[in-house]
């Protein structure tokens, strides 16, 4: 697809492209230069406090493989619902963030 470099160095992203990502406003990029071309890669900012606890988290989670205390999942869509069940029972008054979609965690899941 064909952008255009506008003022002030802006480039639109095709809504093909938004759509198909699930991009929404506000999202935030790395952009980087690799060989000539340019990338941008969405990120999501979580704040120091969350990163911690999902460090404690992990740090549990593999204490608890090493032990065999943890389940093991054959698939992505087993996984989820599991963490379906997980969060109906331990979040049942937090509404998800419309930036955090099950899509896209999958394709980071499956990216890995």
């Amino acid at each position: 697809m064909l952008v255009e470099l506008k003022a002030k160095s802006q480039v639109t992203i095709p809504k093909d492209i938004v759509n198909s990502m699930e991009l929404n406003q506000g999202d935030q990029f790395e952009v980087r230069e690799e060989n000539g071309k340019i990338i941008l890669v969405p990120l999501a900012i979580y704040p120091e406090h969350v990163i911690k606890n999902l460090k404690a988290q992990v740090k549990e989670s593999k204490e608890s493989i090493k032990n065999g205390e943890s389940p093991v999942f054959n698939s992505i869509d087993s996984l989820f619902e599991e963490l379906d069940k997980w969060c109906r029972i331990k979040l049942l008054t937090r509404k998800p963030s419309k930036n955090t979609t099950r899509s896209k965690l999958k394709r980071i899941l499956n990216s890995l």
